[in-house]
């Protein structure tokens, strides 16, 4: 199962719901969050597969303004982008 590591989360409640719909699709992913301070005003998700290499399913950097597109509408879109690189 791939791991997956989110590098940017705006409020706690978008990352447990963002957690919730990615643990619900894929039971037992591993979920991993930024160590350190994130990267402020934009969100990246990343998934590494099993060989360890980054695969970039999100980048808001390029985005925006307004600042809204610098974030990812919902936890639906980041579950069809896993599938894409699962399946």
């Amino acid at each position: 199962m791939p791991r997956v590591a989110r590098k940017r989360v705006v409020e706690s409640e978008s990352k447990e719901n963002g957690a919730e719909a990615i643990e619900a699709e894929f039971p037992g992913v591993e979920i991993e969050y930024n160590s350190g301070k994130p990267r402020k005003g934009a969100f990246e998700f990343v998934m590494v597969d099993k060989d360890g290499a980054d695969i970039e399913l999100w980048s808001g950097v390029s985005l925006g303004p307004p600042r809204k597109l610098k974030f990812p509408d919902d936890a639906v879109e980041m579950v069809k982008k896993i599938k894409e690189h699962v399946d």
